[in-house]
């Protein structure tokens, strides 16, 4: 798995970031909850002290999470989403950050109005951010309350969408975030979890190629992608653990044929000026009995592909050529209609002359990523 962030998916370091910030939140809440209800004594203050401690952990926390945010750029989000779905996701994610700041910032402040100082975890001794004051405190821990509920909505909010993302849409949002060995422990059987998790593979782009081929009047015409990336987790022996997202420029579109590649990135076709993306992401891989005397394995991949802002079910057939410890080399096909997508507008929604089924046809070389 890579440390930085690539295209489709986040790095090592963001997703350790997202993780322990959110058992510490959660963790932070409960107990600030639960602390509220307690008598006084000694272990009432010794729990408010690692509360205070551990809030300015999460500040600090926060605030180099923001700065890797703003050095590494962020994954896109997946074609095709309403416009409001963008808004939403981009407005909710500010609002997290903005309470794991402000949540922080008001408990110190309350604690500082009320003459109390907070010490990190025995270490050392914060600077007061108010001086003593009631009144300014009273405000400050109405505010950190509040905050606290708002902050339990937005998580609530959070994990909603994470998982309308992972089981209604089928889109891979959750699997960019969540790590390959989460991953495991939730989707593997007890028996599997202690065997090595699939490797995070990288494409090689100029041992790579993505092909396609179309009819047209009964002969076949072929094209191909120039531009195209994949981000791949893949064990040959755990196939219900592997996962695969491809992202195609519709703009590279080539072909021997001169009318078909200036006709093809255009509006009536892939109209690559609006959707320049074309997405394919993984469901679940399955792995076919082997044939006799064929020592290669082959797989079938469920997934769903996004095209011209359309998303559609499709199955790939994948033959695993070559597996080491340093690299990979599969192939394989999959055929799709290309009315289904609304590729072929006005005049060649009509199927006499260019045929509604085409293949696709790849070879995807890749290579194990290293931390």
């Amino acid at each position: 798995m890579d440390l930085r962030n690539t295209p489709l998916h986040f790095g090592l370091i963001a997703r350790v970031f997202h993780w322990l910030m959110a058992v510490l939140i959660i963790v932070m809440l409960m107990a600030g909850l639960y602390m509220t209800e307690m008598p006084s004594g000694p272990s009432k203050l010794q729990i408010f002290g690692l509360h205070k401690s551990t809030g300015i952990l999460i500040l600090m926390l926060a605030a180099a999470r923001l700065t890797w945010r703003f050095t590494n750029p962020v994954p896109r989000l997946p074609p095709g989403l309403p416009r409001l779905v963008y808004f939403g996701a981009h407005a909710s994610h500010g609002l997290l950050y903005a309470c794991m700041f402000a949540m922080p910032l008001t408990g110190w402040g309350l604690s500082s109005a009320g003459g109390r100082p907070v010490s990190f975890y025995g270490l050392f001794v914060l600077p007061d951010l108010v001086g003593p004051d009631k009144a300014l405190g009273r405000t400050l821990a109405g505010a950190h309350e509040w905050i606290a509920y708002f902050l339990i909505g937005l998580i609530a909010l959070h994990a909603a969408a994470a998982l309308w993302h992972q089981f209604v849409r089928h889109d891979g949002v959750l699997t960019r975030m969540t790590s390959a060995i989460l991953l495991l422990c939730v989707l593997l059987p007890p028996a599997l979890r202690a065997d090595e998790p699939p490797a995070h593979f990288t494409l090689v782009p100029e041992k790579s190629s993505l092909r396609f081929v179309a009819n047209e009047n009964g002969a076949p015409v072929e094209g191909q992608f120039n531009h195209f990336t994949a981000d791949i987790l893949f064990s040959p022996d755990h196939p219900e653990a592997n996962r695969v997202e491809a992202e195609v420029d519709l703009a590279s579109v080539a072909s021997a044929n001169d009318d078909m590649a200036r006709e093809l990135p255009g509006k009536d076709w892939f109209d690559a000026a609006q959707f320049p993306q074309a997405v394919f992401r993984s469901v679940k891989f399955h792995a076919q009995p082997p044939a006799p005397g064929n020592p290669l394995r082959e797989y079938y991949i469920d997934g769903t592909l996004t095209l011209h802002g359309v998303s559609q079910p499709v199955t790939v057939n994948m033959t695993l050529e070559h597996y080491d410890a340093q690299s990979a080399v599969a192939s394989g096909t999959f055929t799709v209609s290309r009315k289904a997508f609304g590729v072929g507008s006005g005049q060649w929604k009509d199927a006499s002359a260019i045929r509604d089924e085409v293949t696709v046809k790849f070879r995807i070389a890749a290579k194990r990523s290293v931390l």
